[in-house]
């Protein structure tokens, strides 16, 4: 711990979310790397210690009772801030479990290890589960359905079942939707496979020349639509040439003398 005398850091942090951005909920999913980002926080803040004891002091103890009292006062508002940060970053159901009005940061932060560590056997099926059933089609667009079959892998290997590229590679493929079923194909018969990163990257620029496809598409066929309803275009209507009087004439529907204008009338 820093000298008691000196303004700490760890006293200075006033937005423990904007250091820690994940917020860990109940389900897990993101406990690895919400750990990973608060470890680092606190070693950057010099606090590491008060969520993993050292096995033996890294300081000299304190000599005289002025310096006890202020090393002891110093340390639990150290700890108090810290238990703050493990707080402040979980969600408010997760607090309702695990918060003690007892508790040092040490065992708040035990609280969680056990929680999200304890059943890993558990926790592999139900991740693995939800990453056999993820598809295309429960997802907004293919960058959003390869980022959650990515987080989905990273969180199986956290718990001992680590998911190979090959196997994260079929699993992307086999969820994608009918519309890229050429794709899917190609892709299954090149060897050796591509990896992840490579095919979702092709798969991205498939759905952006999707949509360039669909875009021109429905200007071709709104063109088509226009020119067919234009009541200009006679060609669309089975119309003949009637001479009437005074050198006039008008255009007479085969199936019963409806007029151009009386056409036009009717389309309105």
């Amino acid at each position: 711990m820093a000298n008691v005398s000196k303004l700490h850091p760890a006293t200075t942090v006033t937005n423990i979310k904007s250091c820690i951005p994940i917020v860990l909920d109940n389900e897990g999913i993101q406990y690895n790397n919400w750990a990973t980002l608060f470890k680092l926080h606190c070693r950057a803040n010099l606090v590491i210690d008060h969520i993993l004891p050292p096995a033996s002091p890294t300081v000299p103890p304190p000599t005289t009772a002025a310096e006890k009292l202020a090393t002891k006062a110093l340390w639990e508002r150290l700890d108090d801030i810290v238990r703050q940060w493990i707080y402040g970053t979980i969600s408010n159901e997760l607090l309702n479990t695990i918060i003690h009005q007892e508790d040092t940061a040490a065992e708040a932060w035990n609280r969680l290890v056990h929680l999200f560590q304890d059943n890993k056997s558990a926790r592999a099926l139900a991740l693995d589960a939800k990453f056999t059933n993820t598809k295309l089609v429960d997802f907004p667009n293919v960058k959003a359905y390869c980022t959650k079959l990515k987080v989905l892998a990273d969180n199986l290997a956290n718990v001992g079942h680590k998911v190979s590229d090959e196997r994260l590679l079929l699993r992307l493929l086999r969820g994608l939707s009918e519309e890229y079923k050429t794709f899917r194909t190609t892709v299954q018969h090149r060897t050796p496979l591509p990896s992840f990163d490579v095919v979702r990257s092709m798969i991205e620029l498939e759905e952006d020349s999707h949509g360039e496809d669909t875009i021109h598409d429905s200007g071709s066929n709104a063109a088509l639509v226009s020119h067919n309803i234009n009541p200009h275009n006679f060609s669309v209507f089975p119309f003949k040439f009637v001479n009437g009087g005074n050198g006039g004439g008008s255009k007479e529907n085969f199936s019963g003398g409806r007029t151009i204008r009386e056409a036009r009338d009717k389309m309105r």
